[in-house]
């Protein structure tokens, strides 16, 4: 099985088909990405959440800034504590 990393990073070239792997950081904040706008996240959340078999909470998406803003939810909710 991928790391969680892997999987969100192939999720999120997946949502932003047009993105080049290399122009990809975990790092990068969502405004430096130009089509990372509030529906992108929305399909981004759904994406991830429908694959991974996660729910994340409202307030916690909201809170999301980067790619690895989501891997530390990810690892919250997988570890039982979602917050």
């Amino acid at each position: 099985m991928d790391s969680i990393r892997e999987q969100v990073k192939q999720i999120f070239l997946r949502v932003f088909d047009d993105l080049k792997p290399e122009e990809f950081s975990f790092d990068k904040k969502n405004f430096e990405y130009e089509r990372w706008d509030s529906l992108a996240h929305m399909r981004l959340i759904i994406e991830i959440e429908e694959e991974m078999g996660i729910t994340f909470d409202t307030e916690a998406v909201i809170g999301i800034e980067s790619v690895a803003d989501i891997v530390k939810l990810i690892e919250q909710i997988m570890k039982g504590t979602d917050r």
